[in-house]
């Protein structure tokens, strides 16, 4: 016995089932759908159940409406304020999955967002690596973005900009000195560095982003880098203690190794 035959033994006093009888019924917009008409009795008539359709659409409708109030919010938000437009917006729902290896490295990103709580004790660091274009500062942006709207204090960097920024305090009138600079930037409880190895780096700029990393190191200060090269590469460029402090205090590097796409 189905459960519609079960209902028919059963003595309501509309004699309809709380569910509602089946019934075909007629939407203005829609037409025909498979419904169900309910007596409401404080009402003392009978309702149609809504059209399928219809609650897709108002369903979608709220969902944007949300994700609408969500970017007013987190533009409106100072921390996000440092995260290029491009990345604003971005989130780790959104990054699409198109082979095995990305979805392990995504599923990896988003236990980093749901566990941040402990690795902002215990200093965990992520280096992204592989080939351009295959979401590494969507993913790393996500997070960024996720921590923010927790009220968290968080920085997105280039590397080209990270070098102007400790140049601009050798000039005298600033006020201010290379060390300095490193102890502001390093405030922040999460900072994704991007573009590392894509701009040729002197003996004493190399120095000063050794300071940097040891910084964040030392301190267990959760830092995002990001990066085309490989970790051989990168070894190579700036030395292992360098490369080594970028996934330190337990930290993993996540190798992006597929085809690129155009969402990064």
């Amino acid at each position: 016995m189905n459960k519609w035959d079960e209902w028919k033994t059963i003595r309501f006093p509309s004699e309809i089932p709380p569910e509602g009888k089946p019934a075909v019924l007629t939407c203005p917009k829609h037409g025909y759908y498979n419904g169900f008409v309910t007596f409401i009795t404080v009402l003392g008539r009978e309702i149609d159940s809504q059209c399928p359709a219809c609650a897709d659409e108002e369903a979608e409708a709220y969902r944007q409406q949300l994700a609408k109030k969500r970017a007013a919010i987190a533009m409106a938000n100072p921390a996000i304020a440092c995260i290029p437009k491009l990345f604003r917006r971005k989130n780790y729902r959104d990054y699409e999955v198109t082979c095995p290896e990305a979805d392990a490295v995504k599923r990896q990103i988003g236990a980093y967002i749901t566990e941040f709580d402990t690795i902002l004790e215990e200093g965990s660091c992520l280096l992204l690596t592989g080939n351009s274009g295959t979401g590494k500062s969507h993913l790393a942006c996500a997070v960024l973005n996720n921590v923010a709207m927790r009220g968290k204090s968080v920085m997105y960097i280039r590397n080209v900009d990270f070098i102007t920024r400790i140049k601009e305090a050798w000039t005298p009138t600033t006020g201010k000195t290379e060390a300095s600079v490193i102890r502001e930037m390093c405030e922040h409880q999460l900072i994704v560095f991007d573009e590392v190895g894509k701009t040729p780096l002197d003996g004493k700029e190399k120095a000063m982003l050794f300071n940097f990393v040891d910084h964040r190191h030392e301190n267990m200060q959760p830092t995002i880098y990001i990066s085309n090269y490989s970790l051989d590469k990168l070894s190579k460029l700036y030395g292992p203690e360098i490369v080594r402090r970028m996934r330190g205090n337990g930290g993993k590097n996540l190798i992006f190794s597929w085809k690129a796409y155009d969402n990064d």
